[in-house]
């Protein structure tokens, strides 16, 4: 959304790799569009996006999520959370994910 700031203004930035067989990947996708706004709702006002990997490794297709927060508890909260109900449903159409925090720090 306009109203989202851009990721790389948050202070903890999330990255999810996320490992899908390449038979899966159009239902991964359409599971995600529909699942995302519950994960904005959650990170605003910072965003959350993802993409497929084009340079991937192997046979399997690989999805990476980015997402913004204000701490790593607010995005321990959202796995916690009915919210996230509706975006656990990925975790069936992965067959591994692998996520990272990121402190992000300004340099000027």
């Amino acid at each position: 959304p306009s109203t989202s700031k851009i990721l790389l203004d948050a202070p903890v930035l999330a990255i999810t790799r996320c490992f899908v067989e390449a038979s899966k990947k159009d239902e991964f996708d359409a599971v995600f569009k529909a699942a995302v706004f519950h994960l904005n709702a959650y990170t605003a006002p910072f965003s959350a996006c993802g993409a497929w990997r084009i340079d991937k490794e192997g046979e399997d297709e690989e999805f990476v999520l980015f997402s913004g927060w204000n701490q790593i508890q607010d995005h321990i909260a959202f796995g916690e959370s009915e919210a996230s109900e509706e975006f656990g449903k990925l975790k069936a159409l992965m067959k591994d994910a692998d996520g990272k925090h990121v402190h992000v720090e300004k340099w000027e």
